[in-house]
């Protein structure tokens, strides 16, 4: 109902296997918001902070400080294995990004090298799904952000995969709220109970937020003619769970 209300300022993005997918290790950016080399760095950083925070999640805490040390390494590495470099923007320009396979290529050769290396071997053993049902993550990430009016739908994601994922989608948009402060849009996250749920979570999506408000309700999800909301909606089966204004 509320894409309808909204027309063709509205954008479904359904994640999964079966729809859309975001490449985690893809860097998301706007050329015309990005003015020069500092920009470039200042994205590349956050991009590899929120790949931390998306697997931070996915081992559920288990991350130790050596596993994240050889994480940001890795990062650097399979970046630059793709001709992609921090400070160089034109190197990011219809880049071949990286997969998730990639960065496990680089924990194999790790531990080719040395095959004492357990943070290589951890990272490994927590990730082999990548190869599994996490696979279709290999693909290019293929959403668009450019709407008005957003859904976000993690219903068709692992159940494994699903609160990472809501870190990740989270952290994209927030990102793009700090980068282009005068465009106006409404993202409603499905399935955005897991952020109640997890406290990790909860206090992931308030870090994130430009406003520190929060009201939680359940009643329905009404449009609004005239108030425009710079944080997500989450909802749950067509719910509203948490309703950041």
């Amino acid at each position: 109902m509320l894409a309808e209300y909204y027309g063709k300022a509205a954008s479904i993005i359904d994640i999964g296997p079966r729809g859309r997918n975001i490449n985690p290790l893809q860097i998301l950016y706007d050329e015309t918001i990005l003015q020069d080399e500092l920009d470039y760095m200042h994205a590349f950083d956050e991009h590899c902070e929120l790949i931390n925070q998306f697997f931070e999640v996915l081992f559920e805490g288990t991350k130790t400080i050596n596993m994240s040390s050889t994480l940001n390494e890795s990062l650097i590495q399979v970046y630059r294995s793709k001709g992609i470099k921090r400070e160089n923007p034109k190197t990011w320009k219809n880049a071949d990004w990286p997969t998730l396979l990639d960065l496990r290529a680089v924990w194999e050769n790790n531990l080719k090298e040395d095959p004492k290396d357990l943070s290589s071997r951890a990272l490994l053993d927590k990730t082999y799904m990548v190869n599994t049902s996490w696979s279709y993550m290999n693909r290019p990430t293929d959403i668009n952000t450019s709407a008005d009016f957003i859904i976000v739908d993690i219903s068709g994601v692992p159940q494994s995969l699903q609160e990472a994922m809501n870190v990740f989608v989270t952290g994209i948009m927030s990102m793009r709220f700090r980068t282009d402060t005068k465009k106006e849009t409404i993202i409603a996250v499905d399935e955005g109970a897991v952020y109640l749920r997890n406290p990790q979570l909860a206090l992931f999506l308030l870090a994130r937020s430009p406003r520190e408000e929060v009201s939680i309700s359940p009643s329905g999800l009404r449009p609004s003619s005239h108030r425009i909301f710079k944080r997500p909606i989450l909802t749950q089966s067509s719910r509203p769970i948490s309703r950041y204004q």
